[in-house]
C-alpha cells in the first residue's frame, strides 16, 4: 500500500518538512555522538585500570544506565 507513514502526508506546510528534517537529524546525530563518547568512555577506563575485563564491566554498567 505505502512505502512508509511519510507517503500517507502530503507535506504541504514547509515547516512541517522542517521539522522532520530537523528530528532526522537530532536522532542520527544522537547515536552517533553516544556511540563515540562510550568508545572514548572505553579508552579512558582501559588506560586508567589497565584491566580489559574492568573496562568493558564498567562501560556495560554505564551504557544499561543511559535511559533513551
Amino acid at each position: 500500500m505505502y512505502q512508509n507513514i511519510y507517503n500517507m502526508y502530503d507535506f504541504s506546510s514547509p515547516a512541517v518538512a522542517f521539522y522532520d528534517v530537523q528530528r532526522k537529524l537530532l536522532v542520527g546525530s544522537y547515536s552517533s555522538s553516544l556511540i563515540a563518547s562510550l568508545d572514548i568512555t572505553l579508552l579512558v577506563f582501559f588506560l586508567t585500570s589497565g584491566n580489559l575485563f574492568i573496562a568493558l564491566y564498567a562501560l556495560i554498567t554505564m551504557t544499561f544506565s543511559i535511559d533513551k
